[in-house]
């Protein structure tokens, strides 16, 4: 038997933990950083053609800079919530992951508008005057509704550390 902090678990079980935690690590590492931080190399690979800079300045503009490093917070977070999972500190990483998780959907978002701005004479071409096409998306209420399950965690480990008492 292997002691977690205050979870007595067999050798078999901590395996599974570990493996369970650096699988779901390395998924929100792929989909949280990794994506993010080289969606116009992933793009050009998709489409079999390099993105002209135009659409590549404008497809940047979506990806918040700090984005990806909280991306990157997430993998370990998931990791360790995985291993302590019954532990005392289940309950505050359950916090830290559900508070890291918020602050990555409101960069997502871009804190509820997300705005680009495209100048249209590049994108058109040949045009005698300069354009420049500004849109922005108001998604505030799309960001709260994917608040919600980090609120529910964050929730939750309250509960949880209360439990723990």
């Amino acid at each position: 038997m292997v002691r977690l902090i205050d979870l007595d678990v067999s050798g078999a079980s901590l395996a599974a933990r570990l493996a369970l935690g650096a699988i779901l690590g390395g998924l929100a590492f792929l989909v949280f950083y990794y994506v993010p931080a080289n969606l116009l190399g992933i793009a050009s690979n998709l489409a079999g053609v390099e993105i002209p800079p135009q659409a590549a300045g404008v497809i940047s503009s979506l990806i918040e800079p700090a984005l990806p490093s909280v991306g990157l917070a997430l993998a370990p977070a998931i990791f360790l919530c995985a291993l302590f999972r019954g532990t005392k500190a289940y309950g505050p990483l359950t916090i830290a992951l559900s508070l890291i998780f918020a602050a990555y959907v409101f960069l997502f978002f871009h804190g509820g508008a997300i705005s680009v701005a495209a100048p249209v004479d590049q994108l058109v071409g040949g045009l005698p005057m300069e354009l420049s096409l500004s849109i922005r998306v108001d998604m505030a209420m799309l960001m709260a509704l994917f608040l919600v399950p980090p609120a529910l965690g964050v929730a939750k480990g309250v509960l949880l550390m209360m439990k723990m008492d």
